[in-house]
């Protein structure tokens, strides 16, 4: 089980350096595992600025990247 948690936090660790290809800083917001494969991308400071982002597998080891990121609120 532990396994499983520790590749998870990888990928949503990678996810989260991945923002700032986005133009976001990765330190400036959380995410947060919706459904399927999409993820809430939530600013620290103000939690009413917030993305919807859809992640897709790469071909390259099979990890999690982002397909898009769209502004869902201000």
């Amino acid at each position: 089980m532990k396994a499983v948690n520790e590749t998870k936090t990888t990928c949503y660790s990678q996810l989260k350096s991945g923002l700032s290809q986005f133009g976001l800083c990765p330190n400036d917001w959380t995410i947060e595992p919706k459904n399927n494969d999409y993820i809430l991308i939530k600013n620290k400071s103000e939690e009413n600025f917030y993305f919807i982002g859809k992640t897709q597998l790469t071909n390259k080891n099979e990890q999690l990247a982002w397909q898009f990121i769209t502004l869902a609120s201000l």
